[in-house]
């Protein structure tokens, strides 16, 4: 008894030293607020409406609260444009007048030794200040998952973001205060409103002299594009598909830069629609479409993967000096990436804020050391969806493994194993938009089981996931010269997809995936389809199983948007494509039927652009 009364006695004692804590955390960033210059934005009722400062300099550019799915918290996104004469930087964010932890104010990867050093610094203005902020800090570090600000210095006419990836999704609007050295603050809230308006994917041409932007409205009421921004200049030649975008509705702008991009640059795009509304989003500009092995390679030749390996490990990222010494940084052009992260979500027991730290650490040195080339995050196959959501964004690409059963994933259990692949692809690409996802092919039996899959459950498989858009094929294989029967049969399906996809390759790299198409006639089978900018669409249609002779041809139809008429359909073959069935046009939609689709067809519709 006397156990249990103390227990109780230090609860509340506990309770009550929080609650005097609080009381002086709230009031000391009162009386500090009021020896601060505010420069705050108006209260907007649209959560992505474009803000602008009460200042006479327009610093704050674009906030938004982001969240893709149940399984995501949310994130909140702020874009800041320096338009000083003078470089600008941070020494704290505030959230509800609280502090937060931010990679690139409070911590950083020192350049000169590699370590995540905590940078952050509070004067104290009385004996208890210093353990009352460590108490604030602590407190409002369990508010987020991690938060991010990139660059830590913004020179002038740069736009930096802001990231915060949320602990629980928000209920209530927030304020967020950046707080500057001479404790100017710039403020503005954040509000749980779904966007009017989103990009869901920015993908480059070959030779980056093209800038692919794909977009989707959100809003009950139709709205106007009026115009395309890149690092905050307006862009005089964008190509838009259609001005007006619909509820649910994609559409795509063209941006053809003065010069090929730099390889690795860092730009925001911003999408301009009217009443103020606006999507910004902020990538690394780099292209291409591996097809490669994940590490084991390399591969024989006659396989048609790249011949060079695409992932590089560096040396686990122990000082900057260290990396610019222990690899050899492959040419700007050279089709390749740094993996420097895998398996978040049960790294360090657990600790997924120090996980976060870790990526931010080693993408920064990456980025110091080999400046042309992305950096990637793996996630393994624990909790995959809440995983996407919580690191989608932390790096340049986000690297799956979709054959997922159900012990591991958090999805429902009524689904074939290409519609897992498929769904789970989906939550991935969703929680990393508009940044690219690349998929493995694993060659191993569908969730658990041992041995080599079926080839043809293998092709459903890879066919499916690739029918979601992802920017990459990594094989997960062993048995390239093996000779017994399991081996030669499925390594007989890889050379016959991968001649296959060859053919459109360049398509894979900048398309995105739209919801354009239905299926009659046939109940077992998905489509899928991928709009490669202004020229085709690509149809994904999968078999959920190995096709029974009695199985009905599916009619595939295909709802087009009015500046896209189909012109012709080719089938995907391994000698190429070739002449596909009579299209049956209805306006702007059209059908056809597809025979002999086998486990997987890709057809190809070629159309023209009415604008």
């Amino acid at each position: 008894m006397e156990q249990r009364s103390s227990k109780r006695v230090f609860i509340v004692l506990a309770v009550l030293l929080f609650a005097i804590a609080t009381f002086f955390i709230l009031r000391r960033h009162q009386e500090n607020g009021s020896s601060t210059r505010a420069i705050s934005t108006s209260d907007f009722s649209h959560a992505d409406k474009a803000t602008v400062s009460n200042d006479a300099h327009e610093i704050l550019d674009h906030i938004s609260y982001r969240k893709t799915s149940d399984f995501d918290p949310g994130s909140i996104v702020v874009y800041i444009r320096n338009t000083t004469g003078e470089n600008l930087s941070f020494s704290q964010v505030l959230l509800d007048k609280l502090p937060i932890p931010v990679w690139g104010i409070d911590w950083k990867a020192d350049p000169s030794d590699g370590s995540s050093e905590d940078t952050s610094s509070h004067t104290p203005v009385d004996d208890n200040s210093g353990h009352i902020d460590m108490a604030s800090r602590q407190l409002s570090a369990k508010r987020v998952v991690w938060a991010r600000f990139d660059p830590p210095i913004i020179p002038p006419g740069v736009i930096g973001e802001f990231r915060a990836k949320l602990s629980n999704a928000m209920t209530r609007p927030m304020k967020i205060e950046f707080v500057s050295g001479d404790k100017t603050i710039v403020s503005t809230v954040a509000r749980p409103i779904p966007p009017s308006l989103t990009i869901t994917a920015i993908t480059f041409s070959e030779k980056l002299d093209a800038i692919y932007v794909y977009f989707e409205g959100y809003s009950d009421a139709p709205q106007t594009i009026t115009g395309i921004e890149v690092d905050g200049h307006r862009v005089p030649n964008a190509w838009l598909s259609s001005a007006n975008l619909l509820k649910g509705e994609k559409q795509l702008a063209i941006v053809s830069p003065s010069k090929p991009l730099a390889r690795g640059n860092a730009m925001t795009v911003k999408v301009l629609a009217a009443d103020g509304l606006a999507a910004e989003e902020r990538v690394r500009d780099f292209s291409g479409f591996p097809i490669n092995f994940e590490h084991n390679g390399p591969t024989p030749d006659e396989f048609g993967l790249d011949p060079e390996q695409y992932t590089r490990d560096p040396s686990y990222f122990e000082t900057a000096e260290s990396e610019q010494g222990a690899i050899q940084v492959p040419p700007a052009d050279a089709l390749t990436a740094n993996y420097i992260f895998d398996c978040a979500m049960h790294r360090y027991a657990g600790d997924k804020t120090r996980c976060a730290q870790e990526i931010f650490k080693r993408y920064d040195i990456c980025r110091l050391v080999d400046p042309a080339h992305p950096s990637l995050v793996h996630l393994c196959r624990v909790r995959p969806e809440t995983g996407y959501a919580l690191f989608g964004e932390t790096a340049d690409i986000l690297r799956i493994n979709p054959d997922i059963d159900n012990g591991l994933s958090e999805h429902p259990k009524n689904e074939t194993p290409s519609q897992t692949v498929a769904r789970i692809t989906r939550y991935a690409i969703d929680g990393a938009r508009p940044k690219p996802v690349q998929a493995l092919a694993d060659t191993a039996k569908f969730g658990q089981e041992k041995g080599l899959a079926d080839p043809a459950e293998f092709r459903r498989r890879t066919y499916a996931m690739l029918g979601q858009g992802i920017k990459g094929i990594l094989f997960r294989h062993s048995g390239w010269k093996a000779t017994d029967s399991a081996s030669v049969a499925i390594n007989s399906e890889i050379k016959r997809s991968m001649n296959e996809l060859r053919w459109i390759r360049k398509d894979l790299a900048i398309a995105e995936n739209v919801p354009w198409v239905k299926i009659e006639g046939s109940m077992d089978v998905d489509a899928y389809t991928l709009l490669v900018g202004k020229s085709r669409l690509l149809v994904f249609l999968v078999r959920h199983e190995s096709g029974a002779a009695t199985v009905i041809d599916p009619v595939v139809k295909l709802q087009l948007p009015s500046w896209a008429k189909a012109r012709s359909i080719s089938i995907v073959t391994p000698e190429g494509l070739t002449p596909g069935p009579e299209l049956h046009r209805d306006g702007t939609d059209c059908q056809f039927s597809a025979s002999k689709i086998g486990n997987a067809t890709i057809y190809a519709v070629k159309f023209d652009s009415g604008n």
